[in-house]
C-alpha cells in the first residue's frame, strides 16, 4: 500500500532559538521511496536519529529572531 504524506510548518521566534521537529516518517517496518525536507531561508538544520526506536528529529538553529518555514513530503 502506498501513502503520500506532506506537512508545512511555520514558526515565529522572538529570539535566536533551537527548534526540534519530529516531522519525518520512521524507517522501521516501511520503505520510504522518496522524501524531501526543505527549510526556507538561511537556517541550518541537522537530522538526528534515536536508537533503538528509529525516531528521526530535525534540529534547526536560528541565528536571529524571525520566521522559520519548512516543508516535508514523502
Amino acid at each position: 500500500m502506498k501513502f503520500k504524506v506532506s506537512a508545512e510548518l511555520s514558526y515565529t521566534c522572538s529570539e535566536p532559538a533551537v527548534v526540534l521537529l519530529g516531522i519525518h516518517a520512521t524507517r522501521d517496518r516501511q520503505e520510504i521511496i522518496e522524501e524531501n525536507f526543505i527549510v526556507y531561508g538561511n537556517q541550518q538544520f541537522t537530522e538526528l536519529a534515536s536508537y533503538p526506536d528509529n525516531n528521526r528529529l530535525i534540529r534547526i538553529v536560528t541565528r536571529d529572531a524571525g520566521h522559520i518555514q519548512c516543508q516535508y513530503t514523502a
